[in-house]
């Protein structure tokens, strides 16, 4: 994510820092800004999300459409997300529980989604974090619904 301009002419990342403020909420905008900063450090088999592709998929439900959106480059002569997820042994998604395609920021908690594949006869599989129990367990289902095609 770079430093964009909002149509106020604030920084994006500027005005996501004050949501960690005393009394704010860890926003997308947050996130997206550490799982960009951990991909450039993570090895390559290793695939952190940002939280807009995976809001995409939970809105979507749709792993073929899901599918050819990551297949295409974001940038010329960069890897689609399609091809990074076929390869990876480890894929990080953010879960957040907004279930409003029309309210894009919105929810209210945010837990991890991760898919390890494995080697051998030991089968790969997705592992859910929640720090409140299962509060988010439906929308990580559907997450994992949507992306599996891509993941094998």
């Amino acid at each position: 994510m770079s430093w964009k301009v909002d149509q106020r002419g604030y920084f994006q990342r500027r005005r996501a820092l004050k949501t960690l403020a005393p009394g704010g909420w860890l926003n997308d905008l947050v996130i997206a800004f550490v799982l960009e900063e951990l991909a450039m450090r993570a090895p390559p088999d290793v695939a952190l999300l940002e939280p807009q592709p995976v809001f995409t998929a939970a809105m979507l439900q749709d792993p073929n459409a899901l599918k050819d959106m990551l297949s295409f480059p974001r940038a010329p002569g960069a890897t689609p997300l399609a091809t990074t997820l076929a390869a990876a042994k480890l894929v990080i998604m953010p879960v957040n529980n907004n279930d409003d395609a029309e309210q894009a920021g919105g929810g209210s908690h945010w837990s991890l989604l991760a898919y390890r594949r494995r080697a051998g006869d030991t089968p790969s599989r997705f592992e859910h974090y929640d720090s409140c129990s299962r509060a988010n367990a439906e929308q990580a289902r559907a997450i994992a619904k949507c992306f599996i095609p891509l993941l094998q």
